[in-house]
């Protein structure tokens, strides 16, 4: 599928990450990221040539100029797409990949619970 922009794929049930989406294009340096809630079917169709399940709602998505990001991975990436002082944050890339999916799933694992669902995105 044709990519104009980062495409972000995210639980569109899950407040947490609907905050996230809108902060994103609160922040982001212009109007390049697109979204996608995992639930919708087009989100099956972009993940199909990765080989990854979209009814797996474990983690937010970035496909990006031809890959799939995961996790922290995800999440770092789509922070150089915002302005200053977001990409800063790119230095917590440096940390090992285990502590920073640790920290992602543990928020993941919780995000229904301190953040709540929404029967829409």
């Amino acid at each position: 599928m044709h990519s104009e922009g980062p495409l972000l794929l995210f639980d569109g049930h899950c407040r947490f990450c609907n905050g996230w989406v809108r902060f994103v294009l609160r922040f982001e340096h212009s109007p390049r990221c697109r979204f996608l809630a995992l639930q919708s079917p087009l989100a099956a169709q972009w993940l199909q040539p990765f080989g990854y399940p979209a009814e797996d709602l474990s983690s937010v998505l970035l496909i990006d100029q031809g890959r799939l990001y995961t996790r922290s991975a995800a999440v770092l990436r789509l922070l150089g797409e915002l302005r200053p002082p977001w990409p800063w944050l790119a230095f917590l890339g440096r940390l090992p990949r285990p502590w920073l999916d640790a920290a992602y799933d543990f928020i993941g694992r919780h995000r229904y619970r301190l953040f709540g669902q929404s029967s829409y995105c």
